[in-house]
């Protein structure tokens, strides 16, 4: 190799490709995007037929961008907003996912008739520079599973899938805003020779370069960009109702031309997407707030301590969570401490972590009745062994301050046994008066949906 560069083989040369911050870091800015960004995205309900232009920062953007003149919906990512908007194109949507400072300054200008939308782990300076403009918050699916997500964003935000480049990330955006027709520029995944590295000037670029051969033309690369390569592929796969037409060229469009009459293995009901569940409306909230400024409300767990024991005992457990915990009268009798929840209680109401043995002791019958599912799909998150629940079967004597009777579920054993079998395994369920003692083995539930 006259350039003494080493080389890459596409197809063959396995690439580690790891976070550019730590998980702690990436937590931290997402609490502080949560905190300072209150619009939230949404996914399209309808599905459009017209062209989305899906522009990334590749240096074939130079020789292709005036095409865009013909799209009237763009998406930019990186450097490809400032880009366009330098030669009087204005992109439609904007979206970013890079946790690092430099993307503040690479975004350039913000522009008021461009919507942002952009990952909780951007930058908190990326606040910063976007306040006061249209932006909507998403968060990035990096493989948490279904016990550890709620502990990760807030409930009822949209979660992303995609590849671990923002071009790929974009490709998702636009079909969950509702395109299947995209039209994709400057995703190269290369660089055309070992001087021209991007469409523009890019403050982060990486020097440690590889020449890369491909079908008897040589392109250059850094590492990471081969995992991009063949992680495209894969994210196509699973958007199997989308057309797809790259320009420019590039490894990746080149390796797209070569396979193109290679079948595609397509993903059919694939989830692309998915929200962390909402298991209380704010408005019910503030009516349980409201009831617990009565001192003898929400006390009733202490009743139960002696059976919580021995139920840990058996289990052979002190790992234990009082879900709906009220003031906490059972972990207070307890000999041992335990975790805690109950949303209408300050300081108990973050989200519950898992634990061996889930206790839920006359709360399901106080559930708003559309929130039954998330909240018995939240226990069986929550639970790694065992759920124990109490259930009143018939009216209380209080009311809410709205007037409702404060049990707004008044169901039977038959109606609960058939609800509680749709999650759990019923190890046992018994009437005990006008309460059901139950004793539950949560299911695999899969994926948060």
């Amino acid at each position: 190799m006259a350039n003494g560069l080493k080389r890459l083989d596409v197809e063959k040369t396995e690439v580690t490709a790891s976070f550019c911050i730590s998980d702690e870091l990436r937590d931290d800015q997402i609490s502080v995007a949560v905190h300072r960004v209150r619009s939230i995205f949404v996914p399209s309900q309808e599905i459009f037929d017209e062209p989305i232009a899906i522009v990334c920062y590749g240096p074939s953007l130079k020789e292709t961008w005036t095409e865009l003149k013909n799209f009237k919906k763009i998406m930019t990512c990186s450097g490809a907003h400032r880009f366009l908007l330098d030669r009087g194109i204005v992109p439609t949507w904007h979206v970013d996912l890079d946790p690092r400072e430099h993307k503040v300054k690479m975004l350039g200008q913000p522009h008021k008739d461009v919507e942002y939308l952009m990952a909780s782990a951007c930058h908190p300076s990326m606040w910063d520079a976007l306040d006061g403009y249209n932006v909507k918050l998403w968060h990035i699916f990096s493989g948490q599973n279904n016990k550890e997500l709620p502990l990760h964003y807030p409930r009822g935000d949209w979660i992303a899938t995609g590849g671990n480049n923002v071009g790929q990330r974009c490709l998702v955006m636009a079909r969950l805003l509702g395109y299947k027709n995209f039209h994709v520029f400057g995703m190269d995944c290369s660089f055309s020779s070992n001087e021209a590295h991007h469409a523009g000037q890019h403050l982060n670029s990486n020097k440690k370069i590889y020449e890369t051969p491909f079908q008897g033309k040589m392109y250059y690369c850094e590492p990471v960009m081969v995992t991009y390569v063949r992680q495209f592929f894969h994210e196509i796969n699973q958007l199997p109702d989308v057309k797809l037409k790259l320009y420019g060229e590039g490894l990746l469009q080149h390796m797209v031309y070569a396979k193109r009459n290679e079948p595609l293995k397509l993903k059919e009901n694939v989830s692309i997407a998915f929200s962390t569940p909402i298991t209380i409306t704010p408005e019910y909230t503030e009516l349980l707030k409201k009831l617990h400024q009565n001192p003898i409300y929400g006390i009733l767990g202490r009743q139960h301590k002696d059976v919580i024991v021995k139920l840990a005992s058996s289990l052979k457990t002190n790992s234990i969570m009082d879900y709906g915990c009220g003031k906490g009268s059972l972990g207070a009798r307890l000999p041992f401490p335990i975790w805690e929840y109950d949303p209408a209680i300050p300081g108990k109401d973050k989200v519950p972590r898992p634990a061996d043995l889930v206790v839920c002791l006359n709360v399901l019958e106080c559930v708003e009745p559309a929130m039954l599912d998330n909240v018995l799909g939240d226990l069986v998150r929550c639970s790694m062994k065992c759920v124990f629940a109490i259930i009143g079967t018939g009216s209380s004597d209080r009311n809410l301050p709205d007037g409702r009777n404060s049990h707004l579920i008044q169901q039977g054993k038959e109606w609960w046994s058939a609800k509680l079998n749709q999650f759990f395994n019923v190890g046992a369920i018994f009437q005990a008066g006008y309460e059901l003692h139950c004793v539950l083995e949560p299911r695999n539930m899969g994926p948060l949906a």
